[in-house]
């Protein structure tokens, strides 16, 4: 899957600091119509084989759940500031995917982000640190002036 998958690594600064987290994300993209759930976590180990390894056949069997079922709406604006890519993304989360799509409904939750990457596209170990510095610069006037 690795031609529609991606994965991130990456520090989330929040309004209230002790929310601050680091965090990691996989997700694996399909077709519409073209993946059924796996109801199993053995139908899981095809998808992310690293993460079950060790794992016995009683676990492999137990059933999968869905922790929460919501539809999510985002308007992403990406770009370049000299060799730094970057992304600034409006996400809102909807208790259905006939609310997200209807546009009168007030989202349940949402958040603004600016996602940095690391010289070459996230690609590299190497930050171009004067960027991320005016930008965390810019997230700590903003907090100060629109935040809570």
């Amino acid at each position: 899957h690795y031609t529609t998958s991606s994965e991130k690594c990456e520090l989330d600064l929040h309004e209230c600091s002790k929310d601050d987290k680091y965090s990691r994300e996989a997700r694996i993209y399909f077709t519409k119509d073209t993946y059924e759930l796996p109801t199993q976590c053995i139908g899981m180990v095809d998808l992310y084989p690293e993460q079950f390894t060790g794992l016995d056949e009683e676990h492999l069997q137990k059933k999968v759940s869905t922790k929460h079922n919501a539809s999510w709406y985002e308007r992403k604006y990406s770009g370049y500031m000299n060799d730094t890519k970057y992304e600034i993304a409006f996400t809102l989360r909807y208790k259905n995917l006939e609310d997200a799509r209807n546009g009168d409904v007030k989202p349940t939750s949402g958040e603004w982000s600016i996602r940095l990457f690391t010289v070459g596209d996230g690609y590299s170990d190497t930050w171009n640190t004067s960027i991320s510095d005016d930008i965390l610069d810019l997230y700590k006037t903003l907090k100060q002036t629109f935040g809570k």
